[in-house]
């Protein structure tokens, strides 16, 4: 299943017009008629024009009482009860998105088969952190962002965002997270989307967009108390901005940050030895990581393999990090064949899963390692063609990464 950022930008392009109501009976009779296999004509057969059909269903009108009947009869269901127009329920749900509360709201509260339940459905699984079910949810729901007003629809693109974030999907994240131009958006959702459009830049290595709102939003987040997301937020920046400081100036800055977990200030340490080439000190550290993210895990695996140290990354590939992310997931299997399995066609894995493969991954740290392991493993088998290609595509891609453009 594979969320396609261009099949929903055509749909947001599609809202011409904002829903007139907040009732739900029309995407309750669209779920009905796609579960019945029927097509737009052959559900308006008998009953109405295909467009008055289409209006309903993107909530651009009413039915009057006659088609109502006839509506319940062909899709059989029961219309009578409309939904409550409150937004309060929605305003409810961001509250506890925000502050990360998963007792809040259980998934069974929303089992209906209107346009909304399937938003406050999706919205619970991403709160409990259950994105495979959540990947599901969202296909079921893809189809009603016509019936979207705008607060919705800032919902949906922040979730959407949440689960390619999840996936490694990074580019397309920010680039769904941009298209909301919706000015009453929330308060609090405008600061949780603001707070991923930098991180995901951050990941990304988009200096130019990091360099441009980073201060803003961070004195937006303290100026309303959000300590919460300016934690969040600080973290992954100076993991970001690792790559700038010397030692004296990553010290200041820890010193400054006082929210800054042991385990977080150790992971920053490792990442800055790492980043300077300093590995052996990097991996005396590594015995004070708790391996309990992909995080982490994965920059150990990097810099013990780096080293060469064969039984300890033996032994921390025994341990399972379960990760949604592909280019993760990639990096890990490559270790293992390379290191457990004693393969000698490293080459061969990277021609196939790397050189041809049409996406690269999105994160500069994980590029940068093909750029490195692959540029030798193809310099020691004579391979200097392919290790011309990889260097061109990664730079191409991190050229690509850095700009502004969507």
């Amino acid at each position: 299943m594979y969320i396609n950022i261009i099949n929903v930008k055509h749909q947001i392009g599609l809202r011409k017009h904002l829903p007139e109501h907040g009732e739900d009976i029309g995407s309750m009779i669209r779920h009905q008629r796609r579960k019945m296999s029927l097509t737009l004509e052959e559900g308006a057969e008998g009953i109405c024009s295909i467009s008055y059909l289409s209006k309903v269903e993107n909530n651009q009108i009413i039915p009057s009482d006659k088609y109502l009947e006839l509506f319940q009869q062909k899709f059989e269901i029961s219309l009578d009860k409309l939904f409550d127009k409150n937004d309060q329920l929605i305003i409810d749900l961001i509250d506890a998105i925000f502050i990360k509360n998963k007792q809040a709201f259980s998934k069974e509260d929303f089992k209906g088969f209107d346009y909304r339940s399937k938003l406050f459905y999706l919205a619970t699984l991403i709160l409990l952190e259950q994105y495979l079910d959540a990947k599901k949810a969202y296909f079921e729901l893809n189809p009603y962002i016509k019936n979207m007003n705008d607060l919705e629809l800032s919902l949906y693109l922040y979730l959407s965002a949440t689960l390619l974030e999840d996936e490694g999907r990074l580019s397309d994240a920010f680039t769904l997270l941009r298209m909301n131009e919706a000015e009453s958006t929330n308060f609090k959702l405008k600061m949780l989307i603001e707070t991923k459009k930098i991180i995901l830049a951050c990941k990304m290595d988009k200096h130019p967009y990091v360099t441009m709102y980073y201060d803003e939003i961070l004195s937006e987040l303290i100026s309303h108390e959000y300590y919460h997301l300016v934690h969040e937020i600080k973290f992954i920046y100076l993991s970001y901005m690792t790559q700038f400081f010397d030692q004296k100036k990553l010290f200041n800055e820890l010193e400054k940050s006082l929210n800054i977990t042991a385990e977080q200030r150790n992971y920053l340490l490792i990442n800055y030895l790492y980043r300077t080439n300093e590995f052996n000190k990097s991996e005396q550290l590594l015995e004070e990581i708790h391996f309990t993210n992909s995080r982490t895990y994965l920059l150990a695996s990097i810099i013990l393999n780096r080293l060469n140290k064969k039984e300890k990354i033996k032994t921390l590939l025994q341990h399972k990090i379960d990760t949604n992310n592909a280019h993760e997931r990639l990096i890990i299997e490559y270790l293992k064949l390379k290191h457990v399995e004693n393969s000698s066609h490293l080459d061969q894995f990277i021609r196939i899963k790397i050189l041809k493969q049409y996406e690269l991954a999105d994160s500069k740290d994980i590029l940068m390692f093909w750029y490195e392991e692959g540029v030798n493993t193809f310099k020691k088998g004579g391979y200097y063609k392919d290790a011309t290609i990889l260097c061109e595509m990664v730079i191409d891609k991190i050229n690509t990464l850095a700009t502004l453009r969507d």
